[in-house]
């Protein structure tokens, strides 16, 4: 496994890990040594995020509908009571006043005594830690903001004043889960920043608010800075980039303009990275590519203030990032449901659903290019949090429009091919010189009339062996060996033994591919659209004579009834056929499991076409839509 890691991902980072581990194991044996890798901090002022547009949300929110007004005040209200929407979709009660170290899930809760290096991430009695961390978060105190400023009732000012200090009164510096992760910490800095600043609009803010909010940045800031040599040395990905936006908040917080300016300079450096060239994002995940980009929408809002500005090679990044998600997303703003998904939408200033990605696409979009890429509609609501456009000026504009197309994404391993507006097949190719986040290759993504016709089961929990299979092989429309993998893994994110892409051939009707798989096979997938159909030829030829007699499936899962057939197996959506699957392999329908929201499932239907492995196989099929 150790030559694994260091051919897949480095000595650098073989050795900063270790450090790490290190360090890890110093602290619980010498636990002062904790004051090694601090600073102090002093912050002398909060304001640096500034709403310029109070009067136009305000407009905003109450031109509504009645139905979209009741939402915004319902969720507010179950706030009031500690029920909080966690990953942006389940409903769970953390108490009143808020338990900030409970999963609500298990009704267990992690110490707030214990150093944080002593909590474990994964707990199998207490459970998922990231549900402990979402009220710690602070996004609902967005939600409060919002209810203000709709019904201007006190007690949604109040509720958000009570909370922070309540969460500082609990929650020592360094001790407890909410001091684990850097990232949770800045997220935590910047939605308290955000939501103080319309509870100050309206005059509300009291010296004390100010007084503990101050604390909170302040150990908050401590922490990233304590800890940030594993985010930028052995993690690099999204935690990263946000705590580097925590870094920049804390160092113009404290008045530091020096270390202002090397943490967005190091902030820009890491874009860079983490920003393919092609719009892809370092992670294959549309989930952490909105993180980052909603983060990004932030960082440009309050330029101003920092004096500094993106480099236009930076900006022209993340507008490609912008554009590869317009040219994936539907009439209803979903996406892919592509790469690790958990549940992450930091800022929830609108009314859409969470799988709706068109808030930060028109936003960031219009921050880049003052146009909009879409009408107004309930998504408009972010522009007005982070940009200065007066209403008039946004009904004059006229949204841009960008035809969906068939593209190739190389250095992301994307390709699509478009049938028509209504019909899109995504297919993904990484070839790995970036760190895999799942057993995906030649996954074949399927949309028709907004119907995610051939899906990805997603990532329901990294704390739970569902999670663990629907990030597998088996939980992607690709092929599988019996009881073989793509690649290997450890842990919950450590994947090893990196598939090699072979040969990639692609124009806009047609895609054919090869990997090898250091497990002992080598797959080729060939698809050719012609008018509404895919035809697709999968192969599949034995390296290691061990696998011969296996069984081998193509495995595709649906969310669509069935009805099996001799020659075809009929595809329904609510009792519409909407595609068939035309093929002479042996079919078995088994049941799935699809994630769409962080600890949600929902069953689906699985379709295998099975053989027997001999030393090469070839599968044959043919996807008609209707």
């Amino acid at each position: 496994m150790i030559r694994s890691l260091i051919k897949d991902y480095g000595v650098t980072w073989l050795f900063h890990r270790s450090l790490y581990f290190l360090k890890l194991k110093g602290l619980l044996f010498f636990p002062k040594l904790e004051v090694l890798f601090e600073k102090k901090i002093l912050i002398k002022r909060v304001d640096i995020y500034k709403c310029k547009n109070i009067k136009n949300l305000e407009i905003f929110l109450n031109e509504l509908s009645e139905k979209e007004k009741v939402k915004i005040i319902k969720e507010a209200e179950k706030i009031l009571i500690g029920k909080i929407k966690a990953f942006s979709f389940l409903e769970l009660d953390y108490g009143n006043p808020i338990e900030w170290n409970k999963n609500p899930f298990t009704n267990q809760k992690f110490s707030l005594k214990d150093k944080w290096y002593k909590i474990p991430d994964f707990d199998k009695e207490k459970g998922d830690i990231k549900v402990i961390w979402e009220p710690s978060r602070m996004s609902q105190l967005l939600k409060l903001a919002r209810a203000y400023i709709l019904t201007k009732d006190k007690k949604y000012y109040l509720n958000f004043s009570f909370q922070i200090k309540d969460w500082y009164k609990k929650n020592s510096y360094s001790h407890g889960p909410n001091y684990k992760c850097g990232q949770e910490n800045a997220l935590r800095m910047i939605n308290i920043i955000i939501a103080a600043d319309i509870f100050r609009k309206y005059a509300l803010l009291t010296e004390e608010d100010e007084k503990y909010i101050k604390n909170i940045l302040r150990d908050s800031y401590k922490k990233i800075l304590s800890n940030f040599y594993y985010a930028k040395n052995c993690i690099k990905n999204n935690h990263t980039i946000s705590e580097l936006v925590g870094l920049i908040v804390g160092a113009w917080c404290s008045e530091d303009k020096k270390m202002v300016k090397k943490y967005f300079k190091d902030l820009e450096e890491e874009l860079d990275n983490q920003f393919l060239n092609d719009g892809g994002y370092i992670q294959f995940s549309f989930n952490y590519q909105r993180l980052v980009l909603q983060l990004m929408e932030f960082i440009i809002s309050i330029k101003n203030e920092l004096n500094l500005e993106f480099s236009d090679k930076i900006l022209e990044k993340l507008k490609r990032s912008i554009l590869l998600l317009n040219n994936l997303i539907n009439e209803n703003g979903d996406v892919p449901n592509y790469g690790s998904n958990d549940g992450a939408l930091i800022f929830p200033v609108t009314s859409c659903n969470y799988r709706d990605f068109r808030p930060i696409i028109n936003t960031l979009y219009y921050l880049l290019e003052k146009e909009i890429l879409f009408k107004k509609d309930l998504f408009t609501e972010e522009i007005y949090w982070f940009s200065s456009i007066e209403e008039k000026d946004l009904e004059l504009r006229k949204e841009r429009i960008i035809s969906k197309e068939s593209k190739k994404y190389n250095e992301s391993g994307l390709y699509t091919l478009v049938n028509n507006k209504e019909s899109f097949m995504m297919i993904v190719a990484q070839d790995l010189k970036l760190r895999p986040s799942q057993m995906d290759q030649f996954h074949i993504d399927l949309w028709h009339n907004n119907i995610n016709i051939l899906c990805d089961t997603g990532s329901y929990s990294y704390a739970s062996e569902l999670g663990k299979k629907l990030s597998s092989t088996q939980g992607h429309n690709t092929l599988k060996v019996e009881n073989i993998e793509q690649m290997n893994k450890r842990g919950a994110f450590l994947i090893y033994d990196w598939i090699k892409l072979e040969e990639i051939e692609w124009d806009t009707k047609k895609f054919k591919g090869k990997y090898y798989s250091k497990n002992g096979y080598i797959h080729q997938r060939n698809i050719n659209l012609k008018n509404n159909e895919y035809l697709i030829e999968d192969r599949v030829r034995v390296k290691r004579k061990e696998l011969i007699g296996k069984k081998v499936e193509v495995i595709l899962n649906t969310p669509c009834e069935i009805i099996l057939k001799e020659k075809e197996i009929e595809l329904l959506y609510k009792g519409k056929k909407v595609a068939s699957i035309l093929t002479n392999e042996r079919k078995v329908i088994d049941t799935g499991i699809r994630s769409l929201y962080y600890l949600e499932k929902e069953d689906i239907n699985v379709i295998k076409l099975v053989q027997k492995l001999e030393e090469e196989n070839k599968f044959y099929y043919k996807i008609k839509l209707y």
